[in-house]
C-alpha cells in the first residue's frame, strides 16, 4: 500500500510539473518578450512619439523635444504641420498629439490655446490649424464608400506649389473628440458639405465591406478603422464580426510587411476588447485564442520586427491581458 501511495504522489507531482504556467494564455508570453525589447530600446522609440505613446507615458519634456522638430507650413486654408523636410505623413497627427499631451497651465489644451511653434517664432492658435485641417478633408470621387482623405497645397523652398494628399485617420480621431454635434455641417475646400456623421458613415461602410484588409496600403487608415469605429460608437457587433472573419483571417499581406499588419490587427483587437458592452461568445473567444496562438508563432523572434510595429503589438496584447476574462 505505501508503494501505491508513493506512486500516486509521484504521478500527481508529474501532472503538476506539466500544468501550464499562469502566463501561458496565448499572447501573454509574447507580450513579455515585446515589452522587454521595447524597454531596452526605449530611447530609440522615443523620437517616434506617436508609437512611443502606445507603450509609455508621455511627459512634458518628451513632448517638448518632439515639438522642437515641428515646423508650420503654408497659410490660411493651407496651414499644415510637418518638419523642415515637408508635411507630416499622416494628416492631423501632430495636432492630435498636442491635444492628447500638451498641458498649458497644467490643464488640457483647448482650441483657443496658442502654441509656440518654430521655437516661438510662429505662435498659432490651435483653432487655426484645426479649422484649416477640417477644410482639407474630402471624400475622393468614386463609388461609395470612400475613405476620407486630406488635401493641402504645399510649396517647398525654391519649388513650385504642389498638391499633397494624406490619409486622415488621425484627424478623424480628433474630430470625434472636438465635434460633439456629429451632424453639424461645414463646407470644405472642395465646396462639398461634410460632417462627422457623413465621414464616419463612409468609414464604417468601407470597413464592413471587407475592402480594408485586402486593400493596397495606399491609405494607412485601413489599418486603423476599428480604432476609429470604436471611438465613434454605434453598433459594434458587425465590426467585431468583420475583425474576426476578415482581419484575423488574413493570410496575404503583400506589399506590406506581415509583422506590421499583424501588429495593427492586434491593436484593433485590443480596442474592441476594451468596449464594455460588447459580448464575446464561445465561438468569438475560440477564434481570438487560435489567432493569438498563430501570432505567437509568427513573432517567434521579436528582434526581427521594427519598434513601431512592436508598439502596436504591445498595445493590443496589453488589452488582451487586461480583458483576459472575456476570452477565458
Amino acid at each position: 500500500m505505501p508503494l501505491a501511495i508513493a506512486a500516486l504522489a509521484l504521478a500527481l507531482l508529474a501532472c503538476g510539473r506539466e500544468a501550464p504556467p499562469a502566463d501561458a494564455f496565448p499572447g501573454l508570453r509574447l507580450l513579455a518578450r515585446v515589452e522587454a525589447r521595447l524597454e531596452r530600446e526605449r530611447a530609440a522609440l522615443r523620437p517616434l512619439l506617436e508609437h512611443y505613446r502606445l507603450v509609455f507615458p508621455v511627459g512634458p519634456g518628451e513632448l517638448d523635444t518632439f515639438m522642437e522638430r515641428v515646423r508650420v507650413h503654408g497659410h490660411g486654408p493651407d496651414l499644415a504641420l510637418g518638419d523642415e523636410h515637408g508635411l507630416e505623413a499622416h494628416g492631423g497627427g501632430i495636432l492630435r498629439l498636442l491635444f492628447a499631451h500638451w498641458r498649458p497651465e497644467e490643464r488640457a489644451a483647448t482650441l483657443d490655446d496658442r502654441f509656440p511653434f518654430d521655437a516661438g517664432r510662429r505662435p498659432l492658435v490651435l483653432r487655426q490649424l484645426y479649422e484649416a485641417a477640417r477644410g482639407q478633408l474630402f471624400l475622393p470621387r468614386g463609388p461609395f464608400p470612400q475613405l476620407p482623405r486630406m488635401r493641402v497645397r504645399f510649396r517647398a523652398a525654391g519649388e513650385p506649389v504642389r498638391v499633397v494628399e494624406s490619409d486622415a485617420y488621425h484627424f478623424l480621431q480628433l474630430l470625434l473628440v472636438l465635434e460633439p454635434d456629429r451632424a453639424r455641417r461645414w463646407v470644405g475646400r472642395t465646396g462639398e458639405s461634410s460632417s462627422v456623421e457623413l465621414l464616419m458613415r463612409n468609414v464604417r461602410a468601407h470597413y464592413l465591406s471587407g475592402r480594408a484588409a485586402a486593400a493596397a496600403p495606399a491609405d494607412h487608415s485601413n489599418l486603423h478603422l476599428v480604432e476609429l469605429l470604436v471611438a465613434f460608437g454605434a453598433d459594434l457587433a458587425p465590426v467585431q464580426r468583420q475583425l474576426l472573419a476578415g482581419d484575423l483571417a488574413q493570410h496575404e499581406f503583400a506589399p506590406l510587411d506581415a509583422s506590421f499588419v499583424l501588429a495593427h490587427h492586434a491593436e484593433s483587437l485590443g480596442h474592441l476588447l476594451g468596449v464594455p458592452a460588447l459580448p464575446w461568445g464561445p465561438e468569438e473567444r475560440q477564434r481570438v485564442v487560435r489567432w493569438l496562438g498563430r501570432l505567437e508563432e509568427h513573432f517567434d523572434d521579436v528582434d526581427d520586427a521594427t519598434l513601431d510595429a512592436l508598439s502596436h503589438l504591445a498595445f493590443g496584447l496589453r488589452a488582451v491581458r487586461a480583458q483576459r476574462a472575456k476570452l477565458d
